[in-house]
């Protein structure tokens, strides 16, 4: 290369939360840029679009900074440690760049894996062509192999009883009515697990949960015995004021009758949680427990027996979930072998299905020679990898890129470079199969090469938070001890301080003024009034602050809304959560009704709604001109589309609508047209598109 590539090596970079990732993948980039490196051999894969585009702008902006202004120049040459790079050399690179912008390989994994898929789809078992399917239209093709699953057992008896059971084993027991319903929960949220584990093996077995042994172990006595063994020693030699004597004795009636699935908290649930936090103490028959500002100490035979009956009802609770995840393995196993045929073999795929269809098999390269020959392909494409977010990467995808990377970083002449960033403490919740320790095993595995450097370090400056935000996220996070308290087996929390660094700011504390509270809310009902009080005391806006109230749940978002609205009246509050455009509003509503009257001429009650609003003025009165005019919609759908027949009806309506309807309405046109796109004129199958 141009500025010598040897000054460039292989870097794995963990980054916490604002300490400047993408400054670093920009400036990786840049580097190989300026060392005469060729764009389209550089790829620079990350998770979502919005951050592939960030990445992009963020090194156009750099460049073109750096390519007029001598001043930026020298900045951007001292970031990337090139101090002999100067403005005319930046403005080669922005050069190069913009030429190549046809041929880069900037993008999300998915469409990496998308286009590695387009080389070769009948290799991997695809009918030619394929296309990737909407969340609408995956939906549809689950309900159709569901529909097809059902009559296909149906006529085989053996088989049926076993998706039955499975069935039964997936509900852990509880009478649930809506079979299809139920299937469908499991798929939405199990169907890309079990392509990533599809072993039956690693589903609900005790032995890998609990490696050192299940201590929630099974009494052979039953629960009413066990209750009434117990009940026997509540009496007044205990010494409980009325008032506790009469929530142990409800707790005795609640836990005779308890039942896996049932709420062990459901009655005396302070007493409950107290008994299940000192387990260890009352087998002992040491307990001694604090309730309404007085101690209690009962005897040693009344904690030892309430502990095993706490320690029976885990372990049943535990068994049926154990039991349950076998049977939504069941369940969903049966589904994949008919959805595989049906759908995926047919060229129809999500983008779930990309990796399992790229990854090799265990201990089997997929379709033998053809794994090789793709990746002799690839190989030959890419020198240098820069991945981004990289605590997201699940094992599957890493395993398509596994074998390329490693050529990549055993290269003996240091021409080709690897670089991953990303923060473990981002991965909590592992979205998308992301695998947390990916990290570390693949830092372990190229550790031990010789002879190749590995920059392998930790950011922890951040340029996002001031020094007071900062200093309490080291007391929360950053004390081993506390987190101990909240993980039984350490497992975790040894983990997590093995990768916690402390959290500094690279905003001097003279300049940057903050402050930062942790509060508790006991009382649910009091959340909401507290974040009123504090946004009334804070006046956000007249102060000038950005603010935003961060939630779980779209319903948390509604609640919030509503309330914050009712008690903030000089305070604009918006919600960002998923709307329903399509019947959050008179207009949608209306025109649902209508399509239905035209699709359903029997539903009366969708006829008396449209008669109940402004398209009524639009639409005949007699009963049998009402028919002409549903098979006149029908025809128009038919012909035209939904979008061209949505416009021409909120057209005729458009005198009569407030900003509100009008916003919405255009909303109802776009997702018309998206709709249009599959192709399809089927009115039911539209009804369900819309949300």
């Amino acid at each position: 290369g141009g500025v010598g590539m040897n000054r460039i090596q292989h870097a794995m970079i963990r980054a916490s939360a604002g300490s400047g990732k993408t400054y670093q993948l920009t400036n990786r980039f840049i580097q190989l840029l300026v060392c005469g490196q060729s764009p389209e051999r550089i790829i620079a894969l990350t998770f979502t679009r919005k951050a592939a585009g960030e990445f992009f702008a963020g090194i156009l902006t750099k460049l073109a900074e750096a390519a007029q202004d001598a001043k930026a120049a020298k900045k951007l040459a001292d970031d990337i440690g090139m101090q002999s790079i100067s403005k005319a050399m930046f403005g080669n690179a922005l050069r190069t760049l913009v030429d190549s912008m046809g041929r880069l390989s900037l993008g999300t994994i998915d469409s990496f894996f998308h286009r590695v898929l387009g080389f070769f789809p009948l290799e991997f078992g695809l009918g030619g062509e394929f296309e990737m399917m909407s969340e609408f239209h995956k939906q549809q093709a689950r309900l159709n192999v569901l529909e097809n699953l059902l009559a296909y057992h149906e006529t085989r008896r053996d088989e049926r009883d076993d998706l039955i059971r499975s069935f039964q084993l997936s509900t852990a027991g509880q009478d649930s009515r809506n079979f299809v319903g139920s299937f469908e929960e499991h798929l939405k949220s199990c169907h890309e697990l079990l392509l990533r584990v599809p072993d039956a093996n690693r589903w609900g077995d005790p032995a890998l949960i609990w490696p050192e042994g299940n201590q929630w172990t099974e009494q052979k006595e039953s629960l009413p015995d066990m209750v009434a063994d117990w009940r026997s020693h509540l009496d007044a030699g205990q010494g409980f004021t009325a008032g506790v004597q009469k929530n142990w004795e409800g707790l005795a009636d609640h836990l005779a009758i308890w039942a896996p699935r049932k709420n062990l908290f459901a009655k005396s649930s302070k007493l409950v949680k107290l008994a299940m936090e000192n387990l260890d103490a009352m087998e002992r028959g040491e307990w001694e427990f604090t309730y309404g500002r007085k101690t209690f100490q009962p005897s040693a035979e009344f904690s030892q027996k309430l502990a095993r009956i706490l320690r029976y009802c885990v372990a049943q609770e535990l068994i049926a979930k154990l039991e349950c995840t076998q049977g939504i393995h069941g369940l969903l196993s049966a589904f994949e072998v008919l959805y595989d045929a049906q759908v995926r073999r047919s060229g129809r795929l999500t983008f779930a299905d990309l990796p399992v269809l790229l990854a090799p098999r265990t201990g089997q390269p997929l379709l033998g020679s053809r794994q090789l020959d793709l990746e002799y392909r690839l190989d030959g494409a890419f020198d240098h990898w820069l991945l981004d977010e990289f605590q997201d990467t699940s094992t599957v995808q890493w395993h398509v890129v596994e074998n390329l990377i490693d050529e990549v970083a055993q290269d003996p002449d240091g021409t080709r470079t690897f670089f991953c960033v990303g923060d473990q403490k981002q991965s909590i919740y592992q979205w998308r199969g992301g695998d947390p320790q990916l990290f570390d095993r693949v830092e372990k595995r190229y550790k031990k090469g010789a002879g190749l450097e590995f920059d392998i370090r930790s950011l922890d400056e951040s340029w996002r938070s001031c020094p007071d935000v900062l200093k309490m996220i080291n007391v929360v996070f950053g004390d081993a001890a506390t987190l101990r308290k909240y993980d039984e087996n350490k497992i975790a929390a040894n983990r997590w301080n093995e990768i916690w660094n402390e959290h500094v700011s690279a905003k001097p504390l003279k300049k940057v003024k903050g402050h930062s509270l942790y509060l508790t809310v006991e009382e649910k009902d009091y959340r909401w009034p507290l974040v009123a009080n504090l946004l009334e005391r804070l006046q956000p806006i007249v102060n000038g602050l950005e603010c935003a109230v961060l939630v779980q749940t779209n319903k948390a978002v509604r609640e919030v809304v509503d309330h914050l609205r009712g008690s903030l009246m000089d305070m604009p509050v918006v919600g960002e959560s998923v709307t329903n455009p399509g019947a959050d509003n008179p207009l949608g509503a209306a025109l649902l009704s209508l399509f239905r009257s035209a699709a359903h001429p029997a539903d009366r009650f969708s006829r008396g709604h449209v008669r109940m609003t402004p398209l009524a003025a639009l639409l005949p009165t007699d009963d049998g001109e009402w028919e002409n005019a549903m098979r006149e919609l029908q025809r128009n759908i038919h012909q035209g589309g939904f979008e061209t027949v949505v416009r021409e009806w909120i057209g005729q309506l458009k005198a009569q609508l407030n900003d509100f309807s009008l916003w919405r309405a255009r909303q109802f046109i776009e997702l018309a047209r998206q709709f249009d796109e599959s192709g399809s004129r089927d009115i039911d199958e539209f009804l369900r598109f819309i949300p």
